[in-house]
């Protein structure tokens, strides 16, 4: 796959509910890029919003670790009708390739926090129930 185009991920919160590799979610802050193989990518992912279809991409965590073949679509309702350019997305590691995931995580949400000018509150949240002993998505 000649890869030519990046849509770069900045300031997302990163929600998974299920289990997943615990050392994930921690307080580290991830990098995460997502490639895709044509330069207009675009409407091609936008139109995932409404299909809930996912179209394919290579994404790198932390400068270190790549997976080709994941799945990528939009979510949201409000949050994706944000005029705001940071849209909400899910990223599937096994669509293409069964059986795959990431350190145990076979679905990753980016949430955009785009109601939230200080991108603390779901982690912070999310601890607190933790702590509580409510269940609730894991966040970092």
């Amino acid at each position: 796959m000649s890869l030519t185009r990046k849509m770069a991920v900045l300031c997302f919160f990163l929600i998974i509910a299920g289990a997943a590799n615990a050392s994930f979610f921690s307080d580290t802050i991830h990098t995460i890029e997502v490639y895709f193989e044509y330069p207009d990518f675009w409407p091609a992912l936008d139109s995932t919003h409404e299909t809930e279809e996912y179209i394919m991409c290579q994404v790198v965590f932390n400068h270190v670790d790549t997976l080709d073949s994941v799945g990528i679509r939009l979510k949201g309702n409000s949050s994706y009708g944000h005029p705001g350019r940071k849209k909400p997305f899910h990223l599937k590691m096994d669509e293409y390739v069964d059986g795959r995931d990431y350190r145990g995580n076979e679905r990753l949400t980016f949430n955009n926090g785009f109601k939230d000018p200080t991108f603390l509150r779901e982690k912070l949240a999310a601890e607190i129930f933790h702590d509580l002993g409510v269940p609730c998505p894991r966040a970092t």
